[in-house]
């Protein structure tokens, strides 16, 4: 699809003129470090807050809901109990002319039912209360209309109701607003003083119901449109909360805590929208205590992935009567079943909680973030460990020719040298020799002695040793090697316990052994590795969680096709470990990976190496590292499928850039480097869904015009512009930008966006390997450049970004709600 953007006057020719840059030098390859700092992803996720919807008696629907200013925390104060009448009465009326108190009619003003009703017409509700009582009601109180089970009004009393007094309200004719009415026999049921906050002398006569019967309509019947993706809304429990529904008596508080009837509570709740794709209208959210509705918000901007929150309602004592002991909170998400959705059983949550009296306990103390708290004590011995050399197979290597540091074919015709790497992991050095065992299938086959110093930090490796026999030893088939490193005990160690190492290897027959060659794919092959890839990005939960679904091979099947449409090599032909796991499993691999850093890290260094460490396990959902002597990919699979795809890929993106131009990853860690590295990543993302795009013929990337996705786009780009200074994110986000627009080398990029929009799957390309080869020593000069052109080219993104959007798009062709920013935001 060509999208055509109107642009700000001269900009359309600008985008074509000769850029400002000069084109980068020639990349340097300097030698490798042993490690290298990680590159931290992370999921990124829309919050919105409901402000109450406080029951009105007007007949209009509650309004799209804005996000509240922030309360000024304040603790919490006994709510004083007013005493109640004793002698009022709430129950229905018999006012004079109407023919009973609830009435339905087709005409605005008429106080008689219409005999028949039709889904034609608009449904115009009236309905009478008294007080029969001998005392007024004093103070608010609450009427609700039901429709079969959903509450679909609340009307209010809100100077309560004298003695002998009556209440009525006319013509209310928002029932189609706010629920599906099929043809058939419904119930309308008027419920007097709802939610009990009147206490009266009989509380049995609150109740009046009548049936009415809908006739269809009398236009011709249209099939349904059948739709294959919808909207899946359910309660979620958002990051730091206990559960999708708390209770406390702090503001802010976002775990439950103890209840008095005497003190505030504070309620908040969270859900979202689970499904693949948007929901069109409104979203009528319910909060029940018991069987009393207590409050209902009404939300809008539900694009697919968007997670919500309604925080702090302070309301319950102004709406019900609370009474000490347990009560059940319920949370119903679409209470009156408006939204047609995937799963219509998960909507509601229930939870119980139990209220006291008096004076609640003073807030429990905040723990402390800081993870400096936690800092280790550094070490006061030497480390030695097997060691792990950037670019080598560990730390026995096996091979059939000297100066080689990666694993062999192996052939009993040929004679093996053998390497060993032992690394002293710590910031103390031994100055006394000690000795290395070498075992091949549990027997010992030498000794090699280690003298000198070494050094903390420090390699000591045995290179080439080839005295093991070429025959007799090395038979046909698995051979297990295994190196006990100081097995007398000679140095004194911080940890005793790591000192072993064994790997298993194959030895075939024959003088020469054919290695394998590249993976080579058809077309093919690749059509069924992305067979069924909608249905796939489309199924809810997570890709793994212990006891659940393990659909990893899934991910990574997707992954190396789109990788090899993009490259012409498979994942598994590149120096790469990608390891997807449950959360927990995640983290701890993160916190062994930072033991090895504190290790051989000062105290002076630890403070930021915790924060890091903190940073890394908390809120990332990918990163790369240089470990084990490859690069590594790791995954958080607690999470939906496209999300964990597309941080597995902008982690690929990273590694080819480390193996194309490994400069870049040595060289410091500029704001301005480390946002062209976040550029080049981001780009390759969308290099990858484009070329699945064009393979399989499927739109991912497009999004319908919709309020909430225009929000969306100006949303990222106005958190863009607001951090680039200071967030390589950001900052890599409008790199891409301004480069299509600003580097002359990119001059077809430019007029790909211009003609069409948004670059093809080639200009993607060009970008990334623009920006992956481009040495460190011009970068902060070439940013520096494009920053300088920010503000001329804002409008122009902006224009770009927006122009994206497709009117009257079918929905089930939304584009997925982890693909947004690759779909709409990056050129």
């Amino acid at each position: 699809m060509t999208l055509h953007v109107r642009l700000p006057a001269g900009l359309a020719l600008a985008l074509l003129l000769p850029g400002l840059l000069a084109a980068a030098c020639s990349t340097t390859e300097p030698a490798a470090p042993a490690d290298a700092t990680a590159d931290v992803r992370s999921s990124d996720r829309q919050e919105l807050s409901a402000p109450s919807a406080t029951p009105t008696e007007e007949p209009t629907v509650t309004p799209t809901p804005e996000p509240p200013p922030t309360p000024t925390p304040e603790p919490p104060t006994p709510t004083a109990t007013p005493v109640p009448p004793t002698n009022a009465n709430l129950t229905f009326g018999d006012p004079e002319g109407w023919v009973a108190p609830l009435i339905v009619s087709t005409e605005e003003g008429v106080l008689r039912d219409t005999a028949e009703l039709s889904l034609d017409d608009v449904a115009y509700i009236s309905l009478s209360i008294a007080n029969i009582g001998s005392e007024a009601a004093v103070g608010p109180f609450f009427v609700d209309v039901y429709f079969d089970d959903f509450v679909v009004h609340r009307f209010t009393t809100r100077n309560g109701l004298d003695a002998g007094a009556g209440s009525e309200w006319l013509d209310w004719r928002g029932l189609s607003q706010v629920v599906r009415i099929e043809p058939g026999e419904h119930s309308i049921r008027l419920v007097v003083d709802s939610t009990d906050l009147v206490r009266e002398i009989d509380e049995t006569d609150n109740v009046y119901e009548r049936s009415f019967v809908w006739t269809p309509s009398g236009e011709p019947a249209t099939a349904p449109a059948l739709r294959s993706r919808l909207p899946n809304l359910a309660p979620i429990t958002p990051d730091g909360w206990d559960a999708p529904l708390v209770a406390a008596s702090y503001l802010g508080a976002t775990e439950s805590g103890p209840l008095s009837v005497d003190a505030k509570t504070f309620l908040k709740y969270g859900f979202a929208n689970v499904g693949p794709t948007s929901v069109f209208g409104e979203v009528l959210v319910d909060v029940y205590l018991d069987d009393k509705l207590v409050n209902r918000d009404s939300w809008s901007r539900l694009s697919a992935g968007d997670v919500l929150e309604r925080v702090d309602w302070a309301g319950l004592p102004d709406t019900v009567r609370l009474e000490p002991g347990r009560h059940t909170l319920t949370l119903k998400i679409d209470a009156t079943d408006l939204v047609e959705e995937s799963d219509e059983d998960d909507n509601v949550v229930s939870l119980e909680f139990s209220w006291g009296t008096g004076d609640v306990p003073g807030r429990p103390a905040t723990a402390s973030l800081d993870p400096i708290l936690d800092v280790p004590e550094p070490l006061s011995l030497p480390n030695l460990v097997p060691g792990w050399l950037w670019g080598w197979d560990g730390p026995i290597v096996v091979s059939h020719q000297a100066g080689t540091f990666q694993d062999d074919y192996l052939t009993v015709a040929r004679s093996p040298f053998v390497d060993i790497v032992v690394f002293n992991e710590s910031i103390v050095g031994v100055t006394e020799p000690f000795s290395i065992d070498l075992y091949v299938d549990g027997e010992k086959v030498n000794t090699f002695v280690m003298g000198g110093l070494t050094p903390e930090r420090g390699f000591r490796i045995v290179e080439d040793w080839d005295r093991l026999e070429s025959s007799g030893r090395m038979t046909v088939g698995p051979h297990t090697f295994r190196i006990v490193i100081d097995p007398d005990n000679d140095v004194a160690e911080a940890d005793e316990a790591d000192n072993v190492f064994e790997k298993t290897l194959v030895w075939a027959s024959g003088a020469d052994v054919e290695e394998p060659g590249p993976v080579v794919y058809t077309d093919a092959q690749l059509r069924n590795m992305l067979a069924g890839l909608r249905d796939l990005l489309d199924t809810p939960g997570p890709v793994l969680r212990p006891g659940g679904a393990d659909l990893t091979r899934e991910v990574m099947r997707v992954v190396d096709a789109g990788y090899y449409l993009m490259t012409g090599t498979s994942v598994a032909d590149e120096r790469l470990e990608v390891v997807l796991l449950p959360r927990t499993e995640y983290e701890d691999w993160i916190w062994d990976s930072y033991s090895e850093r504190f290790a051989v890290s000062r105290g002076s260094d630890y403070p930021v190496l915790m924060r890091a460490r903190e940073r890394d396990s908390t809120v990332s959902s990918g990163l790369i590292v240089r470990r084990f002597g490859k690069i590594v990919i790791l995954g958080d699979a607690e999470n939906p499928i496209a999300d964990v795809i597309t941080t597995v890929v902008h982690e690929l993106g990273h590694m080819r850039q480390d193996l194309v131009n490994p400069a870049q990853t040595e060289t410091g860690s500029s704001l301005e480097l480390a946002a062209v590295r976040e550029a080049s990543a981001q780009q390759f993302e969308r290099a990858f869904w484009l070329a699945i795009e064009r393979f399989t013929g499927l739109d991912l990337l497009k999004y319908p015009d919709y309020p909430s996705y225009r929000a969306l786009v100006e949303g990222q780009l106005n958190e863009w512009l607001a951090g680039y200074r200071s967030d390589e994110h950001s900052l890599g986000h409008l790199v891409q930008w301004l480069a299509v627009m600003v580097d002359p080398s990119l001059r077809e990029a430019a007029a790909d966006l211009v003609d069409d929009g948004e670059l093809t799957l080639e200009s993607s390309l060009a970008v990334y390997e623009r920006l992956i080869r481009m040495p460190p020593d011009v970068v902060g000069e070439y940013v520096g450049t494009l920053v300088d052109s920010l503000e001329r080219f804002a409008p122009a993104i902006r224009a770009f970004s927006l122009g994206r959007l497709v009117p009257g798009q079918d929905p089930d062709a939304e584009g997925l709600s982890s693909l947004r920013t690759s779909g709409l935001t990056t050129p």
